[in-house]
């Protein structure tokens, strides 16, 4: 399957489950279907495999997956097995993810910075975004020595780079103009 096929099964679970407010029961089934098929790689391997028959993935899903998730949830899982789409089901669950961060206001930051930053200071930095953004952000910060000090935040497409190495690249742009 597709990632657009994906999208477009995560955007109709997602509907559904927003009309029936259990947003919060499928997200729940769906973390358990990926836990379940990341703690059980010979599953996984058997369900994912084309060469393997339908009935069988199915078997698989009934023993392996479905059990204990939303109702929603196991008619998916059913329908992908049934339709031979059960490829896309990691992708399916991503889509459904992003949707969801999307609708409660959720943003997802890349923060590198020159060297460790506090605990303290990660809190401010994401409280000040926060309110730039007016949603919750939600960073990943990873230290990248070659910025020099400062830091480089990207949000979706939108890049900020605050980094000495930039103004000193800047800089140095500036000069080879002017000679």
């Amino acid at each position: 399957m597709s990632v657009a096929a994906a999208k477009r099964y995560a955007e109709a679970l997602f509907e559904l489950a927003s009309e029936k407010n259990a947003l919060d029961e499928v997200s729940e089934g769906l973390m358990k279907v990926r836990q379940a098929l990341q703690g059980n790689p010979e599953a996984a391997k058997s369900f994912f495999d084309s060469r393997v028959p339908a009935a069988e993935k199915r078997k698989i899903a009934d023993e392996k997956l479905i059990g204990g998730v939303h109702q929603y949830v196991a008619n998916l899982i059913c329908l992908l097995v049934d339709r031979r789409r059960e490829g896309g089901l990691m992708s399916l669950i991503l889509a459904f993810f992003e949707l969801r961060e999307v609708a409660d206001g959720i943003l997802h930051a890349s923060i590198e910075v020159a060297r460790e930053m506090n605990d303290d200071d990660l809190a401010a930095l994401n409280e000040k975004l926060s309110k730039a953004t007016k949603k919750k952000v939600v960073s990943d910060v990873t230290v990248n020595p070659d910025l020099i000090g400062g830091l480089r935040i990207t949000i979706g497409s939108t890049l900020i780079d605050g980094s000495l190495k930039k103004s000193l690249d800047t800089l140095g742009a500036r000069l080879k103009a002017a000679v």
